[in-house]
Formats: C-alpha cells, sequence, structure tokens
C-alpha cells in the first residue's frame, strides 16, 4: 500500500474521544519506558522510527475542531518531523538522572499536538557505555494495547535491518 493522505472518517471510538471534551485533548497519551539491551545506534534508531510513520497510518493523523463543533481528521503526508531526541546522561551526575529524566518524558509528552503533530515523540537516553533508556509515547487516538505490540515488534524489526544493512520490510 502507498502512503494514505486526505480527509478520513472518525472510528467511533475517537467520536466518544471528542465527545467528552477533554479539557487537554492534546496530552492523551500513552507511553513505553524501557531499558534497551545495548546501546542504541541514533541514526539506526532514526531511520527506523521514520519508517514507522510511513507504515503506519495512524501515527500522520491531524485533527481539527471546526466551528460548529465537530471534529475532522485527515491523513498528512510525508513530512519531516522531528520525532526522536537524544539526551545524553553521560555528564550528568547519577544522583541527578531521575530529575533530568521527568524533565524530559514530561516535554515529549506536552509536544504532542492534535493540530499539527506530531502523534507520536522518542526520547533515547544515552548512558554512555552503558545499554540506555527509550522513552516513547503517542497520542492515545494512535494507539492502543494491541498496536502498541505491533508499533514494537516493528520497530524492533526495523530498528535490527536498518543496523544490518538491509531494506526495512515490515508485513
Amino acid at each position: 500500500q502507498g502512503i494514505i493522505t486526505g480527509e478520513t472518517i472518525l472510528t467511533p471510538i475517537q467520536q466518544r474521544f471528542f465527545a467528552q471534551n477533554h479539557p487537554n485533548p492534546h496530552h492523551w497519551n500513552q507511553s513505553m519506558f524501557f531499558r534497551t539491551k545495548e546501546k542504541l545506534d541514533i541514526g539506526s534508531l532514526e531511520k527506523a522510527a521514520g519508517n514507522l510513520l510511513l507504515h503506519h497510518d495512524a501515527l500522520r493523523l491531524r485533527y481539527e475542531r471546526l466551528s460548529n463543533g465537530v471534529w475532522k481528521q485527515w491523513n498528512e503526508g510525508i513530512e519531516e518531523q522531528l520525532m526522536l531526541t537524544v539526551i545524553s546522561l553521560d555528564e550528568v551526575p547519577e544522583a541527578d538522572w531521575h530529575q533530568v529524566i521527568q524533565k524530559e518524558i514530561n516535554v515529549a509528552q506536552e509536544s504532542l499536538n492534535l493540530y499539527d503533530g506530531p502523534l507520536m515523540r522518542m526520547v533515547y537516553f544515552d548512558e554512555g557505555e552503558h545499554a540506555g533508556r527509550l522513552f516513547w509515547t503517542i497520542h492515545h487516538l494512535a494507539v492502543d494495547g494491541v498496536s502498541w505490540r505491533i508499533l514494537l515488534e516493528d520497530l524492533q524489526t526495523a530498528y535490527t535491518q536498518v543496523v544490518q544493512g538491509q531494506k526495512i520490510q515490515l508485513p
């Protein structure tokens, strides 16, 4: 399938989300935070994450509330968006890591925007020679418990393929 663009119909669960009139609908995220088994290659992670954006149309959705209160959604084309932030903890005293990590997690979550995007953001905390930590947040309109499993598997597959010099091929 090629890149899907243009207006799409809201699903029933999306309609329900907007009917609830959340005070801050941009900040309704699901997140994962985990240690990596090894130090990640940043270029490979960026390429793998960018491929997920191309492969999974829901990650490119944008929303608009019309003057009559009705919400509409459309799928953006391919655009360059900063999805990955790298924070080096190498020169931060280990006693301060928690504070730095929490601050950057908050920044990432607050940066999601239904109108302009992105709906997905990653922060890689580089611990120097050690394995790092990866924080990944996605707006709930673009992810649920089932799709997380698919996205995690696709990220791991794409990252491995890039590191091994292969063309990214996802199911």
